[in-house]
């Protein structure tokens, strides 16, 4: 539908503009791909060719209730999904009704929820992913994040996550900038 598009197309500018902040911003940035339009890290419906796909993926997900009461820790049962990170630049997440999200502390000691925080239907949660970390040089480290069940009795929670990925093509030169800063860093700490 086309209520469906709009909010593709909102959540896709919302990664697109994050990104350009952070890399026209970050000091650290990959010498060898600073040199790039950033628009061309990403594929964007307009530069695909017809009925090509993109790397980028909207995700509509449903997750069903606990079937155990909720205790101070959550457990096997209670986890949908467990902590992870992305392999995006950016993973637009909007607010949920039913809160789920939970974002690891820098520190890892402890989640938050930013669902708890935010206002239903209006906010997203903007976690940075992999390829943002590798090109910034962990400037901007993957966010590491997991769903939570919802509390028996209660709703399903349904997420629908954009996953702002490079195009195949920078995908590569990601990875081997990665691998480079990896080295450097190893280099730096003997």
């Amino acid at each position: 539908t086309q209520a469906l598009r709009d909010a593709q197309d909102i959540l896709f500018e919302v990664g697109l503009t994050a990104l350009h902040v952070v890399l026209e911003d970050s000091p650290n940035v990959v010498v060898d791909l600073i040199g790039l339009p950033i628009d061309a890290l990403v594929e964007s419906k307009e530069s695909l060719p017809s009925g090509a796909t993109s790397a980028t993926v909207h995700r509509f997900v449903k997750y069903s209730a606990s079937r155990e009461a909720p205790t101070s820790t959550p457990n096997t049962s209670t986890i949908a999904f467990e902590a992870h990170t992305d392999g995006t630049w950016f993973t637009v997440i909007p607010c949920s009704h039913v809160a789920g999200l939970e974002v690891a502390s820098p520190t890892g000691k402890g989640w938050c929820s930013p669902e708890v925080q935010g206002q239903k239907g209006l906010d997203v949660a903007v976690l940075t992913g992999d390829f943002l970390q590798s090109i910034t040089q962990y400037d901007f480290p993957s966010a590491v994040h997991r769903v939570v069940r919802p509390c028996v009795g209660s709703a399903a929670r349904v997420s629908a996550p954009l996953l702002l990925r490079p195009s195949p093509a920078y995908r590569a030169a990601c990875k081997a900038a990665d691998e480079r800063a990896r080295k450097d860093r190893r280099a730096r700490n003997k």
